[in-house]
C-alpha cells in the first residue's frame, strides 16, 4: 500500500522576533499586520553588522528597526538597543544565550504590545546617499501547529525573492479610492532589455506576471531560539528610484496567459535625427528669430538710426554682430548637414545611394522611400545669393539652391567631412574662400537678414528662407506663426525619415535612453513588497508562494527636501594672506592643447570695462575683442606648444564661495532666497593666523 504524506499550506507572515507585539489577533488589524512583511530602517554603513549583532544578542527588540515615517527636522528615533550591541565582535552561541540571560536576569523587559493604528501611510524611504538603508524581512513558516520554519531546499532550486509593486489609482477612482494608496491597483515591473513598464496584475495580486523583476533576498538565523528560528531578507533598491518612476504604465486589464514582449519605445534612430539635425536646425531659426527682435529693439531705442536708408549695412550699429551672427548660423548649418549625411549614408544607404547618382531613382520604393527624396529636393533656400555673399570673402563660393545639393556636396567632395572635423579656427566670412579651412558652399538653416529692419517688413525675409514642396514659408510674420511653420516642416520631414527607415538594419542601432515618466508628480509614487517562494520543479500545481503586500511607501529622490543628509565638509583656507595661500600645492594639473592655450590668452586680456560696454546699446557698445581669432600658442620656431598648469583646489573653492556670494546676492533681488539658502554658524576661536 501506498500511504499518502499529508500537505501542508505554507505561507509568510512577520519575522519571528515580532509575533509578541501585535496585541489581541482578535482585531482584524493585527491579525493583517501579523500576516505582512516588515520593513526595518537602519542609519549607518555597517548595517548588516547591526543586523546580525541584534538578532544574536536581543532579537527581542527588533520592533525598534521597523521603518517609520521621518524627516531631517524629525528623525527616527534611533534605537535604545543599538548601543549595547557589540557590532565588530563575532557572536558564538554560547555567548549570545549568555548575554541573554544576563540582561534578563539584571532588568527583565516586558515588551508591551504595539496598538493598531488605522491611518493612511505616510512612510517614505531614503537612498543610501542619505544614509538610510532598508531591509524587507519575513519568516517562511508551514501552516501547522507552532509555525515552524520552512526549509528551502536549493538544491531542488527553491529561492526566495521579493517583487516591487507600484500602486497607482484607477482612471474612475473617487474618494477613498483616490486617496488611499492602500485601496489603489498593484503594478509589476516588467523589464526586457533596456525597455520597462508598469503592468497591471489585476484581481490575482497574489500571482506573479510572465517577466516580472524579482529581487534577491538572503537568509539569516536567531542563534539563541530553541528551535532556531530562520529569517529571510532583502535590501530595497531605493537608489533606483528614477527608473521606476520614469518606467512607463500599461493601460488596460492584463490577459491570463500573455507572453511578455519588449515594451515599443521610440525608435532611437528617429531620436538620432532630432538630437543632430532637426533640433539644432529649430534651435537656429529661434537663435534668428531672438536676434532679429533684438534688432528690431536697437532701431526703435536708437534715433539715429532712422537718419540712414535700411539698406546701407554700414550705418547700422549691430552690423559687426549681425555678422558673427551669421556666420555662427552657417557654421551649425555645415555640421547639422554633415550629421544628415552621415545619417543617410548609415541609417537610410538606399535613400543615399540615390542622392548621390549611385542607384537609380526607380529602385526607391515609392510609398516609402520616394517621398524623402522628393522633399530634400523640393526644400528650396530662397535667400538672395547676392545678398548671402555680399560683404565676405565667399563671393567666389557657391550658394546652394536646395537641401539635397547641401547634402550631394559631402559626396562630391570625400575630403569635407574629415575638414570639418578637423577644423581649428572660427568660420570668419571675411577670409577669402581659397584660404578657409571652411567649405566652399553656402547653404545656412536660417538667417537674420542683411540689416536691423529687414524681418519686421512687409515682404521681407524671414528667418526661415525656404520654399517646401512648393509652399513659400520665408515671408516676415509674428513669432508665433514662424514658429509655427519651422515646427510643422521639421515634423513632416522626420515623418517622412521614419517612414523610409527599414525595420532590419546591419548596423546596430543607435544606443540612446530616453526616460518615459508618466507620472506628473513623481512625489506621488507609491510603492508595495511582496515576498516571493519559488518552487519551479513543482510544476503548476504548487505554484510560487507569495505575501501580503507591505505597508505602502514612497520612495525619496536624490534631492529630496526631506531626505536626511550625510555631513559634507569643504576645508577652506584659513590664512588667506599672500604669505598663507602661497603655500598650499598646486597638485591638480590640466593638459592644456594649443589652442585651447591661445583662447586663455584673449581671455586674460578681457577687462571689467569690457564685459560692460559689450552689454550696452549703441553708441555706447563696445565689441569684445574677437575670441574666435585664429592662432594658438606656439614656439618661437612656429611649432604648435601646450602646456600643463597646476593650481591648488583649496584656491579653487575659495574662488568659488566668492563668485557664488556675489551671484547669490544678485538673483536675491527677484527671489528673496538668501535667508535659506546660505547659512553661517559661528566658530569662537577659529582664527585665520595661528596665535
Amino acid at each position: 500500500m501506498v500511504a499518502m504524506v499529508p500537505r501542508h499550506d505554507i505561507g509568510w507572515v512577520a519575522p519571528a522576533p515580532l509575533w509578541g507585539r501585535f496585541g489581541d489577533f482578535a482585531q482584524a488589524g493585527n491579525r493583517e499586520r501579523f500576516a505582512r512583511p516588515a520593513i526595518l530602517r537602519f542609519a549607518h554603513d555597517a548595517f548588516m553588522d547591526e543586523l546580525f549583532a541584534l538578532l544574536a544578542y536581543h532579537p527581542e527588540h527588533l520592533d525598534e528597526w521597523l521603518a517609520r515615517h521621518e524627516t531631517w527636522e524629525r528623525p527616527m528615533r534611533a534605537p535604545p538597543t543599538a548601543a549595547k550591541l557589540s557590532v565588530p565582535e563575532p557572536a558564538s552561541r554560547l555567548r549570545a544565550r549568555l548575554t541573554h540571560e544576563r540582561t534578563a536576569a539584571e532588568a527583565p523587559v516586558v515588551r508591551a504590545p504595539v496598538p493598531f493604528v488605522d491611518e493612511l501611510p505616510q512612510l517614505k524611504l531614503y537612498q543610501p546617499v542619505h544614509n538610510r538603508y532598508y531591509l524587507v524581512t519575513a519568516s517562511l513558516v508551514c501552516r501547522r501547529p507552532g509555525l515552524p520554519d520552512r526549509r528551502v531546499d536549493p538544491g531542488r532550486q527553491e529561492q526566495v525573492r521579493f517583487v516591487l509593486r507600484r500602486l497607482l489609482p484607477a482612471a474612475d477612482a473617487a474618494g477613498a479610492a483616490a486617496t488611499d494608496p492602500r485601496l489603489w491597483r498593484e503594478h509589476a515591473f516588467v523589464q526586457i532589455g533596456n525597455a520597462a513598464e508598469w503592468r497591471p496584475v489585476g484581481a490575482s495580486a497574489d500571482r506573479l506576471l510572465a517577466g516580472e523583476e524579482r529581487l534577491p533576498m538572503f537568509g539569516f538565523g536567531i542563534e539563541r531560539d530553541a528551535p532556531r528560528r530562520q529569517l529571510v531578507g532583502g535590501l530595497i533598491p531605493v537608489g533606483r528610484r528614477e527608473a521606476y518612476v520614469s518606467a512607463g504604465v500599461r493601460t488596460g486589464a492584463p490577459v491570463d496567459g500573455e507572453d511578455v514582449a519588449p515594451v515599443p519605445g521610440p525608435d532611437t534612430r528617429l531620436l538620432l535625427l532630432q538630437m543632430q539635425v532637426t533640433g539644432p536646425w529649430g534651435e537656429l531659426v529661434t537663435q534668428a528669430l531672438d536676434e532679429i527682435e533684438r534688432f528690431a529693439d536697437s532701431s526703435r531705442d536708437t534715433a539715429i538710426t532712422g537718419l540712414f536708408d535700411d539698406d546701407e549695412v554700414p550705418t547700422q550699429p549691430d552690423a559687426g554682430i549681425r555678422r558673427r551672427v551669421r556666420e555662427q548660423i552657417q557654421t551649425v548649418s555645415w555640421y547639422a548637414l554633415l550629421d544628415f549625411t552621415r545619417f543617410l549614408r548609415h541609417q537610410l544607404p538606399r535613400i543615399w545611394e540615390a542622392l548621390t547618382g549611385a542607384r537609380p531613382r526607380t529602385d526607391l520604393d515609392p510609398a516609402r522611400e520616394l517621398p524623402l527624396l522628393v522633399r530634400l529636393e523640393q526644400t528650396v533656400l530662397t535667400i538672395n545669393k547676392t545678398e548671402l555673399t555680399s560683404g565676405s570673402g565667399h563671393v567666389s563660393a557657391s550658394a546652394l539652391d536646395t537641401l539635397a545639393q547641401a547634402l550631394q556636396a559631402f559626396a562630391l567632395d570625400t575630403d569635407l567631412e574629415g575638414e570639418l572635423e578637423d577644423v581649428e579656427v572660427a568660420y570668419d566670412r571675411r577670409i577669402s574662400a581659397s584660404t578657409s579651412p571652411w567649405p566652399d558652399f553656402l547653404f545656412p538653416l536660417a538667417d537674420v537678414g542683411a540689416n536691423a529692419a529687414l524681418a519686421p517688413a512687409v515682404g521681407k525675409t524671414g528667418p526661415f528662407p525656404f520654399t517646401v514642396a512648393g509652399e513659400n514659408l520665408s515671408g516676415a510674420a509674428d513669432r508665433d506663426t514662424i514658429v509655427a511653420r519651422v515646427t510643422r516642416v521639421l515634423e513632416e520631414l522626420e515623418a517622412l525619415v521614419e517612414q523610409a527607415l527599414p525595420a532590419e538594419t546591419e548596423s546596430a542601432r543607435p544606443e540612446i535612453v530616453v526616460p518615459r515618466p508618466q507620472n506628473l508628480d513623481p512625489r506621488e509614487a507609491w510603492f508595495t513588497i511582496r515576498c516571493v517562494y519559488e518552487r519551479p520543479n513543482c510544476g503548476p500545481r504548487q505554484p510560487e508562494v507569495l505575501s501580503l503586500p507591505t505597508e505602502p511607501f514612497r520612495m525619496a529622490g536624490f534631492f529630496d527636501p526631506d531626505a536626511p543628509a550625510r555631513p559634507i565638509r569643504i576645508p577652506m583656507p584659513f590664512d588667506i594672506s599672500l604669505a598663507g595661500l602661497r603655500k598650499y600645492n598646486k597638485n591638480a594639473t590640466l593638459m592644456i592643447s594649443d589652442a585651447l592655450c591661445g583662447q586663455l590668452r584673449r581671455i586674460r586680456k578681457f577687462s571689467l570695462g569690457d564685459l560692460v560696454l559689450s552689454v550696452l546699446p549703441w553708441p555706447f557698445h563696445k565689441d569684445l575683442p574677437d575670441p574666435t581669432a585664429p592662432g594658438g600658442c606656439t614656439e618661437p620656431n612656429g611649432n604648435p606648444l601646450g602646456m600643463f598648469c597646476s593650481l591648488s583646489i583649496p584656491i579653487v573653492t575659495l574662488c568659488a564661495l566668492i563668485l557664488l556670494i556675489i551671484m547669490v546676492a544678485l538673483f536675491d533681488l527677484f527671489f528673496r532666497w538668501l535667508p535659506f539658502l546660505f547659512l553661517c554658524l559661528p566658530i569662537p576661536g577659529l582664527k585665520g593666523k595661528r596665535p
